[in-house]
């Protein structure tokens, strides 16, 4: 099993955003608004919710949610592999050719004719 690691569900993401002043640019062209701002976000019990990062935050938090990534696809591939063998083990055991009865015909009967 791998060795526990800080890590995290989410993602790391980089907008930028227009801010609260109705006279600003950015509310009318794209390319002036404020940022670039740097955010965890996730979802928890339906609903979304961001945490705004610094830049070595972010650094910080992109690395753990990548090994929160990486865990789940090795648990996933472990999980899938136990599954496997847990239905192995329900399956009836296969019979080898010298196990394997020898197959007998039923007898032909012969109609009677009246």
């Amino acid at each position: 099993m791998p060795e526990p690691r800080p890590m995290r569900r989410g993602s790391v993401v980089e907008r930028a955003m227009k801010c609260g002043k109705p006279e600003c640019p950015c509310h009318t062209d794209a390319s002036a608004r404020h940022g670039p701002y740097r955010s965890l976000v996730r979802v928890v019990e339906g609903k979304t919710r961001t945490r705004y990062l610094d830049s070595q935050q972010a650094e910080v938090a992109a690395d753990q949610v990548q090994a929160a990534r990486e865990f789940k696809a090795w648990a996933d591939t472990y999980f899938e592999r136990c599954e496997r063998w847990a239905d192995a083990e329900l399956e009836p055991p296969r019979a080898t050719s010298d196990e394997a009865p020898e197959k007998k015909g039923s007898r032909r009967r012969s109609r009677t004719r009246s």
